[in-house]
């Protein structure tokens, strides 16, 4: 079932259906919240509607329940992106 919200979550951001990608991630979450990728795609959902510390905090979490995560080449470019935005964020205000 975890897999099904998590499927539907990345189809829902491919399609800019960024509140529903959000919903989907959140349910993951209630299914199995210590299960990192349920993280990991709400962060990705989080970044997609803006909410940039939002989404650094789900990263967060996500590396909190698998620390291994850092290795990986997309979570790197997960947290380069994030850095962008937030230094871009931080930079106009």
């Amino acid at each position: 079932m975890v897999w099904w919200q998590l499927c539907r979550c990345k189809a829902r951001i491919a399609i800019g259906d960024t509140a529903g990608a959000l919903a989907n991630a959140d349910e993951a979450i209630r299914i199995a919240p210590n299960f990192p990728q349920s993280h990991l795609l709400r962060g990705d959902a989080l970044f997609a509607i803006g909410e940039y510390h939002s989404a650094e905090d789900a990263y967060a979490r996500a590396l909190d329940l698998d620390p291994s995560i850092r290795r990986s080449k997309s979570f790197k470019a997960r947290l380069e992106k994030l850095r962008e935005k937030l230094v871009s964020v931080s930079t106009s205000s």
